[in-house]
């Protein structure tokens, strides 16, 4: 619909694929040259401005979106998402994506971040959270240096706020994130079947069901993949009131909620589903808490009338809110 956005945008619907390929040859290249592309199914990129209030809402998504950088330069940004391929400091929700969402970024430092919903986002204002996002698609991100991928976001950072930074979302497409084989640089890459990386936020309500897949082989580290989140740091809450039903977890480190977590706290009230995936709630951690062993239920558990009352009232600690 739109390359970029300052301000509010609302009720917009695309139906058709959205494809952008960037490519740059040179028989001189400077060290200083970048190339950055943002793609997505509504808005490259959406932005508004710290004192500003903007109303970000209603979006349907059904078309492909594609994004292929081809350069020879080193340096980057490549974010693609079904809805927005980036969204800085504002308040996001009801929004829907059902078409497929590929990444695939050239360059020996190129940094690649792709989303169902959105691909990378930071929110540095006191503002509401992202909420009632959903994606249907499959999502792809490749790049041969650092690769986040998630099943709605594939990047997300905010500082602390007494709002969620995501709740009430789902996703049900599959997520992969590939690397090159054997990278000469030091590289990351982050999958999970709602968040490929979660920095500074909490999370509430959300679930996966999609395939959560990393590919290739890191120089050095591990990738780290999770049912939920890939890799969840530097947050003052833990996940609550989730589940991860994903029938593939597979990567070089795994967990059925985080696949790395540096969170003090047990997840609350959130569970995966063991018959599915016989791995530990994270697959590397930080602190001993997070790796609890009562977030892994059968699938018989987890389609259960008690785990609805579970999810519904957090643990019987609320209330019935009738979310779930």
């Amino acid at each position: 619909i739109v390359g970029y956005v300052l301000g509010s945008v609302t009720n917009l619907q695309n139906y058709g694929k959205v494809s952008a390929k960037t490519a740059f040859t040179c028989d001189t290249v400077s060290s200083d040259w970048k190339i950055s592309l943002y793609v997505g199914g509504i808005a490259g990129s959406k932005h508004y401005r710290n004192y500003e209030e903007s109303e970000t809402r209603d979006f349907v998504n059904e078309g492909d979106v594609t994004a292929v950088v081809e350069t020879a330069l080193d340096e980057g940004i490549l974010a693609v998402g079904g809805i927005f391929g980036e969204n800085k400091n504002n308040a996001f929700r009801n929004a829907l994506n059902k078409g497929s969402v590929k990444g695939n970024g050239a360059g020996k430092y190129r940094k690649v971040y792709a989303g169902g919903v959105v691909g990378y986002t930071s929110i540095y204002s006191n503002v509401r959270g992202y909420e009632k996002l959903g994606n249907r698609g499959s999502v792809y991100a490749e790049g041969p240096y650092r690769v986040w991928t998630g099943g709605v976001v594939g990047y997300m950072e905010r500082s602390n706020s007494q709002f969620p930074a995501l709740s009430l979302s789902y996703n049900y497409g599959d997520v992969t994130g590939s690397v090159a084989e054997d990278p000469s640089e030091y590289g990351v890459l982050n999958v999970g079947g709602i968040l490929g990386y979660a920095y500074g936020l909490s999370v509430s309500d959300v679930y996966d069901r999609g395939k959560v897949i990393a590919k290739g082989k890191l120089n050095k580290g591990s990738s780290e993949v999770g049912g939920l989140v890939g890799f969840f740091d530097y947050s003052d809450r833990p996940i609550s009131n989730s589940y991860s039903a994903a029938p593939v977890v597979k990567g070089d480190t795994v967990g059925g909620i985080y696949g790395y977590s540096g969170l003090s706290y047990s997840p609350i009230n959130t569970y995966y589903d063991g018959s599915l995936v016989d791995i530990a709630t994270a697959g590397r951690f930080y602190y001993d808490a997070t790796n609890s062993a009562e977030c892994k239920k059968t699938t018989a558990e987890l389609q259960s009338e008690k785990m609805l009352v579970l999810l519904n009232t957090t643990g019987g600690t609320v209330p019935n809110r009738n979310l779930w």
